[in-house]
């Protein structure tokens, strides 16, 4: 038993001594060509193409979005971290604000989304910016502190803004959660305005520091979301993991398809899914399904409106379903 205990304690140390404490720094201010930039340095791209590093017209340069449709395929940051302990972890994007010309109007799925994943890909905590409120995902049990998403953030065409999120242990496996946005101008660099916040505390028994963790952006132009800059993350690194990982490893799940919307007593799902999580709007736990055929019984839900959190093998995806 006591040498069982020396080695785990032995193992437990290593991994944290092998984890730096970083402050990393992403601003696309280096294009020296297709091949050498900060884009193809520093994230893998599900699709080529899906993200585009571009001049601002001046001496720096921004990252482009060309999600069309609901934003489920994210940029995936090459170094690896693990989850934390002592310290908070702070994750944040900036995001300028352009009107799609045609098609749905307003903030679709994923305007815009900070995603803490596994290396399957599977999203274990997240923060996403999606019809205009701002939620959180990811943890068990949240207790009465939670704040529901504010709704109407009345952002403005053709401002920046900042998303962070911030995550800080708070006992054995439990967590509290905050997502903010603030308002930075039309350049980018104003002093920072408190716009939308939203904090929630709960369990996570994954996000620790003997797990590996994969950071993902997203960001969609159906959701009035053009262009990212200046992503950051503190935390503790550990390694890279772009040289072994291919292209198809790590995006959100595309194309499933859920009905009838509105349901009553079950729906249907047109493709293979691996688990189901099915929020409220507060953001709230209320089911888990793990044993999925393509038909789902859910009877016992009550009358609303819910989030449906889909994992299938390609990844995952949030759907906004009404039981009558």
């Amino acid at each position: 038993m006591k040498k069982t205990t020396l080695i785990l304690l032995l193992l437990f140390t290593f991994t944290k001594i092998n984890a730096q404490l970083v402050d990393e720094e992403i601003n696309f201010n280096n294009l020296t060509s297709t091949t050498d930039n900060d884009l193809v340095n520093k994230f893998i791209q599900p699709y080529p193409n899906d993200y585009t590093q571009v001049s601002d017209g001046n001496n720096g340069y921004y990252l482009k979005t060309n999600l069309q449709g609901e934003a489920t395929r994210p940029l995936k940051l090459c170094s690896k971290f693990k989850g934390i302990d002592t310290e908070s972890m702070i994750i944040s994007v900036d995001y300028k604000v352009e009107t799609y010309p045609t098609g749905p109007v307003g903030f679709g799925s994923n305007s815009v989304g900070i995603f803490i994943a596994k290396n399957t890909g599977e999203s274990i905590l997240s923060t996403t910016l999606s019809e205009n409120s701002l939620y959180l995902y990811g943890l068990s049990n949240p207790n009465s502190t939670y704040v529901a998403p504010v709704f109407g953030a009345n952002f403005t065409d053709g401002k920046w803004y900042r998303l962070t999120f911030q995550l800080t242990k708070i006992a054995t496996n439990k967590f509290s959660i905050s997502s903010k946005i603030y308002d930075i101008g039309v350049n980018g660099n104003s002093n920072p305005i408190l716009k939308v916040t939203n904090t929630r505390e709960g369990f996570n028994y994954f996000f620790n520091q003997t797990n590996d963790i994969n950071i993902h952006f997203v960001g969609g132009w159906w959701g009035n979301v053009k262009y990212l800059d200046n992503f950051k993350v503190y935390g503790f690194k550990n390694g890279s993991n772009c040289s072994n990982l291919s292209n198809n490893d790590f995006h959100l799940g595309s194309n499933i398809i859920v009905y009838p919307n509105p349901f009553t007593n079950q729906i249907t799902i047109n493709k293979e899914v691996t688990k189901i999580n099915i929020y409220n709007l507060n953001g709230q736990l209320i089911s888990t399904h793990s044993d999925i055929n393509k038909e789902i019984s859910v009877e016992k839900l009550a009358s609303g409106t819910y989030l449906f959190e889909i994992f299938s093998p390609e990844g995952v995806q949030i759907k906004k379903l009404v039981k009558n």
